[in-house]
């Protein structure tokens, strides 16, 4: 099993390389086509339109023209059918114009994919993201959300969200907040999410089709984090109808309408007239007594419809299956992240189609005059509650999980789109899973024959993580610059100074963005990015509170007792990532206070990055072997032209910084001292 998580590592590996080394597609052609088939659509609901209303028209217009004409052409009592043709005609003109109101939303989602495609990573990205609704708030005591910006403007979460659905942006909320969940924890489940991100990067016209049906239903659900209705449906009483009824719903329409043409025709007496009253009771029963069903249901024809297409589109992703697929693919043998969604297969798209198309038919009690016609001479609602009850009965209690397995699809296909835009990306290797492939060689070897045992001997020196050519990815690919990292028990806390500017903060949260990328499974900015699963938790951003009267410092008081309640945590450790330790106090309390802090941690399981002004700490790098200083330091040209004279290279140093900057940069912004 190991080995083949190493063979797909590599795979994935040489995939991605050549997958990013192929030109993006221009969009101008896709674009223009689109929106010569946007016009054309909607001509075509313009012509539906006038046919709606003059079928609407002819099914109240004619049969009172003929009733009231004194025409001898038609009884009386037979007028008022003139008008089902036209009802009829109308209830089918009706669903086709839905149905054109909905491939115009494709189409126009898909025009926006095409711009929004051809724009994401150009320069100008950021300043013309739309506005979109953001996730629930959330508490800025989160270990790390707040600090490593995942969400807001300028976000790692609006760098990544390419997701379709609301439940796949709410999955990837979840994603970005919970590291490390239990895929992560486990090497095997996680090479599996490996492994189906790294599928589905491949995926390109898949994702196309994705977005193209799943963007106009998340632009037209504006509550994109409280999909109730699911849990809504799920929670509704049984829609059961009493068999009588349901036999009364067959035989009563047809023995009414039986009667009155054989009146009519003077076969026999007028039997109808017994008949009618009892669907008149029986419709205005249905009607009342199935409401909340009806309301429920025809709240959400239009999103139940935009997920049936999703369902449908998922089940036609393939996987693959055996040799006969691409060399690169064959090696990836696991894919059991992938193949465990139920949204795969053919059942979800073809029962929600059913549900769908079910809470249409709800949908007609918007119309008063078809829902009154059709609900009185065929209770239309007995069969629909009939079909709704023996839907409930199959697929109550799957509902949940299909909309739960197309979220993860969804979050999945988020995090493997950024594989189109970035260019410097690599697949995350678990240290984990590599540790446990040597012990099972090691054990085969020793199995086989007397040797020297190769089984790893430990924890003198672990490594947590290794890292080529790290960078942050929502620096520009102009600006940024990449850095190399190792973080391994011989070297735990980490004191980094450096002068103000310089990339202290943006360093560690560089740090903290590849911890989670690479505990989720998804590419990682670096040339190489090697992991231990670890628990993030940050003290970077910490504010003072009016509405809770805390002070700055009281509030990193709290932060820094969170952090020594997670330090002594060993499976797994946590990594603490802290800039500028208690900087609401003043520098002789805050040194004494910082030093015992660190002495702790240092004595603890945990690793920690600390960025600091206060050079006094470096102490402790002489005292302990497993403390290291690190440094970040401008360039100051004193012969510059302009009156700029500063700049940084942003290159990690090691050794304590030799300057400082801050009168400087006062000097150069020309305030007076």
């Amino acid at each position: 099993m190991f080995r083949a998580i190493q063979a797909g590592i590599k795979e994935v590996e040489y995939s991605l390389e050549t997958h990013m080394s192929q030109t993006r597609p221009q969009s101008d052609r896709g674009h223009s086509r689109l929106s010569l088939r946007i016009n054309q659509l909607k001509f075509q609901l313009g012509r539906y339109s006038l046919l709606r209303l003059v079928l609407f028209l002819g099914a109240v217009g004619v049969p009172l023209v003929l009733l009231y004409s004194g025409s001898v052409v038609i009884s009386s009592r037979l007028a008022i059918f003139t008008g089902l043709p036209f009802a009829l005609a109308f209830a089918f003109v009706y669903r086709t114009h839905h149905r054109l109101q909905r491939e115009t939303r494709l189409a126009i989602g898909q025009r926006a994919n095409y711009s929004d495609d051809a724009l994401r990573g150009s320069d100008e990205w950021w300043e013309r993201l739309p506005s979109r609704d953001e996730p629930p708030e959330l508490s800025i005591e989160h270990e790390y959300a707040d600090d490593l910006g995942l969400f807001g403007r300028f976000s790692i979460f609006q760098f990544l969200d390419r997701t379709a659905t609301p439940v796949g942006r709410a999955r990837m909320v979840d994603l970005l907040t919970s590291q490390p969940d239990q895929t992560a924890l486990d090497p095997q489940a996680h090479a599996a999410r490996t492994q189906a991100i790294a599928l589905l990067s491949r995926r390109r016209v898949f994702r196309q089709r994705w977005r193209r049906e799943g963007r106009p239903l998340a632009e037209s659900y504006r509550k994109l984090f409280h999909l109730d209705w699911i849990q809504g449906i799920q929670n509704l009483p049984d829609a059961g109808i009493a068999r009588p009824l349901v036999w009364l719903a067959f035989i009563l329409p047809a023995i009414t309408l039986g009667t009155y043409i054989s009146f009519e025709m003077q076969w026999s007496r007028a039997y109808f007239l017994l008949t009618l009253p009892v669907q008149i009771v029986l419709f205005a029963y249905m009607h009342f007594r199935h409401r909340r069903v009806a309301l429920t249901h025809a709240k959400i024809v239009d999103q139940l419809s935009g997920f049936e297409a999703l369902f449908r589109v998922a089940a036609g992703l393939s996987l693959p299956r055996d040799a006969k697929q691409s060399e690169g693919e064959a090696a990836s043998a696991n894919l059991s992240h992938l193949k465990r969604l139920s949204v795969l297969e053919a059942t979800p798209a073809a029962e929600i189609k059913r549900l769908s198309g079910l809470a249409g038919y709800f949908s007609f009690r918007r119309n008063p005059l078809l829902h009154g016609l059709a609900g009185i001479f065929f209770l239309y609602e007995a069969h629909v509650v009939h079909a709704l009850s023996g839907w409930q009965r199959r697929c109550r209690s799957q509902f949940a999980g299909w909309f739960a397995d197309l979220a993860e699809l969804d979050a999945l296909l988020a995090f493997s789109a950024a594989v189109d835009t970035e260019k410097h990306l690599c697949v995350p290797e678990n240290l984990d899973a590599l540790d446990m492939m040597t012990r099972v060689g090691a054990s085969a070897a020793a199995q086989s024959g007397p040797g020297e045992s190769t089984e790893p001997s430990g924890e003198e020196n672990r490594v947590y993580i290794r890292a080529e050519d790290l960078n942050h990815p929502l620096l520009s690919p102009k600006e940024r610059v990449s850095n190399d990292v190792l973080i391994e028990t011989q070297k735990k806390l980490w004191l980094i100074t450096g002068s103000n500017m310089s990339g202290k903060s943006t360093f560690l949260r560089t740090i903290g963005s590849a911890m989670l990328f690479a505990m989720i499974g998804a590419p990682v900015p670096a040339r190489r990015f090697q992991f231990r699963p670890l628990r993030l938790m940050t003290s970077m951003n910490q504010r003072d509170d009016l509405s809770r009267s805390l002070s700055l410092f009281y509030a990193e008081v709290k932060r820094i007792e969170q952090l020594q309640s997670r330090q002594d945590q060993k499976d797994p450790p946590s990594l603490f990532l802290i800039d500028e330790m208690l900087r609401g106090t003043n520098a002789r309390e805050r040194l004494i206070a910082s030093s015992g802090i660190l002495e702790h941690m240092r004595a603890s399981p945990a690793l920690a990055l600390v960025a600091t002004h206060d050079l006094d700490l470096i102490e402790l790098t002489r005292k302990h072997a497993d403390v290291i200083c690190y440094h970040f330091q401008e360039q100051i040209d004193e012969n510059a032209a302009s009156g700029r004279s500063m700049s940084f290279d942003y290159r990690l140093k090691e050794g304590p910084v030799t300057s400082s900057n801050a009168l400087k940069i006062l000097e150069l912004e020309g305030v007076r001292l």
